[in-house]
């Protein structure tokens, strides 16, 4: 089982994720959401915003390293 040192170390990357995530544009929120928890494939997604799967995949890669940015951001104190 894990130590209170990786149980603190796991509940603040979750705050992190959760106040970047919130950060996000409710269109990119959505985009995630469909692909992690609701598990859409990209054309399923597509299909849902009236655009291609190759564009829902840019945008997907677009919407991860802007969340990893404010995640950077965040974990460095730049933002409050």
């Amino acid at each position: 089982s894990p130590g209170p040192d990786q149980l603190m170390e796991r509940e603040d990357i979750q705050r992190l994720l959760r106040t970047a995530f919130r950060k996000l544009a409710a269109r990119e929120q959505k985009i995630l959401y469909l692909y992690y928890f609701e598990e859409l494939r990209l054309a399923e997604i597509a299909v849902l915003f009236d655009l291609t799967e190759a564009r829902i995949c840019q945008l997907h890669a677009i919407i991860l390293l802007k969340l990893k940015t404010l995640i950077n951001e965040y974990s460095n104190g730049r933002r409050k």
